[in-house]
């Protein structure tokens, strides 16, 4: 019973130091990192502003005059009056 324990304390001392180990070398790795990731997202954000804006749906005049409904949305939906 004895030397069971001693296994399982010293199983768990070990996992305890090596996750304090791991840790740390992870911390450290993403500290080395993050410049390039701060860069990558600046040239994405600068991406995004410098592309141009898909424009709006385009109406046809007749609807513009109409009211803005987009094409065979409005009054030209109905069916035709016999």
């Amino acid at each position: 019973m004895k030397a069971t324990m001693q296994r399982d304390l010293n199983r768990k001392m070990v996992e305890n130091v090596a996750f304090r180990a791991f840790d740390a070398w992870w911390e450290r790795k993403e500290e080395q990192v993050k410049p390039f990731q701060t860069a990558a997202r600046q040239r994405e954000e600068e991406k995004e502003r410098t592309r141009p804006k898909e424009p709006p749906a385009l109406l046809s005049l007749v609807d513009w005059a109409r009211g803005g409904a987009p094409a065979c949305g409005g009054p030209c939906a109905s069916p035709p009056s016999r």
